[in-house]
């Protein structure tokens, strides 16, 4: 994680000072703050108008490298929420959210089993594994959140119903400052089934703090769970077209194990190794990738649009040095596009993404 600098924290500590000295919101709707754009959308189906929303990380911004403003600090001071991914995603702010105000911190992927990342050697990985029986909806139980699970008849109010969720119902590492550091592959939100899991502890967290509107939070997460589990069926329908030959992946980062997971796809490598888009390559990483690339015939490479100029140069590089033709195609990645384009909610997000994976695939 990063260190915090002096100029950050002295905007705590003015941020602090004034927040004390000044006016208070005269508005009784719950203060909600969420880390990235992506979380900021899926609050917002949730929360709708009985909650005032602020977003952190805005659209076009990688969660990675994100470092806050005095005025974001401000936003968390305020908040009685504060949605965050979990997992360090957010790893130049998730210290100074701690630092400001621990209490309210909420991680929508709490629920979500870490995926750690894997030697994706081309031999590592045969079809067997990546059988598309044995990654269907049928075999996602709870803890995966299938469609089945979370299909409308499945999630009427009593199945979220205020009393279901009591304090004896989740420990301590839920809901205060202990919160988990585990590693493992933050980029949950690249399933919708995982998704439908932050929709379960974002209806909790708000109806804790506002029992009064708990049948509006819930009837809301309710209608969006079913938006969600309609989006996981077309990406089965639509991402069947790829030969299961072809259903192999090359990112910038990593960042598709769950996609990976529950699409049955092969993840043969990244351009930068681990989770974050601001590590770094070695050359030795790099020839190796230009094999796996060879040898299978990779026909796509996948770049997030927030991807830095270093790394879009390396993907064109290995493009060229490739025995075969391979594309370049974008993928959106850790932040939702500006509104009125395309990918600007998640769900248009998911719906490019895979619209771009079998343009790059399917060929």
């Amino acid at each position: 994680m990063k260190k915090i600098s002096l100029i950050t924290v002295f905007s705590v500590l003015m941020v602090s000072i004034l927040g004390a000295s000044g006016s208070q919101d005269t508005d009784q709707s719950l203060q909600v703050v969420a880390s990235t754009s992506i979380i900021t959308d899926v609050v917002s189906a949730v929360g709708g108008d009985r909650i005032v929303l602020k977003g952190l990380i805005s659209s076009g911004q990688d969660p990675h490298s994100y470092e806050p403003a005095p005025r974001d600090i401000a936003k968390v001071e305020d908040a009685d929420i504060v949605f965050v991914n979990g997992f360090d995603l957010e790893e130049g702010l998730l210290s100074i959210i701690e630092s400001v105000n621990p209490e309210n911190i909420v991680e929508v992927s709490r629920m979500v089993k870490a995926l750690e990342h894997n030697h994706h050697d081309a031999d590592d990985h045969d079809a067997d594994h990546h059988d598309a029986d044995h990654h269907d909806a049928d075999d996602h139980d709870a803890d995966h959140h299938d469609a089945d699970h979370h299909d409308a008849d499945d999630h009427d109010a009593d199945d979220h119903d205020a009393d279901d969720h009591d304090a004896d119902d989740h420990d301590a590492d839920h809901h205060d400052a202990d919160h988990h550091h585990e590693s493992g592959d933050p980029h949950t939100w690249m399933s919708p089934l995982n998704v439908i899991s932050w929709v379960e502890v974002i209806v909790e967290s708000l109806t804790d703090k506002d029992p009064a509107n708990a049948s509006y939070f819930r009837s809301n997460g309710e209608a969006y769970i079913i938006k969600l589990t309609d989006l996981h069926k077309k990406m089965q329908e639509t991402l069947s077209v790829i030969p299961e030959e072809k259903r192999v992946l090359v990112t910038d980062h990593n960042l598709f194990e769950y996609f990976a997971r529950d699409y049955n796809f092969k993840i043969v490598g990244s351009l930068i190794p681990g989770y974050s888009s601001s590590s770094e390559s070695s050359s030795r990483e790099t020839a190796r990738l230009l094999d796996h690339l060879n040898q299978e015939g990779i026909p796509a490479i996948f770049i997030g649009d927030s991807a830095g100029e270093g790394v879009k140069k390396l993907a064109l590089t290995l493009s060229k040095e490739s025995d075969h033709d391979i594309l370049v195609k974008e993928l959106l990645t850790g932040s939702l596009r500006n509104p009125g384009m395309e990918g600007d909610s998640y769900i248009s997000f998911m719906e490019y993404n895979m619209k771009q994976i079998v343009s790059g695939l399917n060929r």
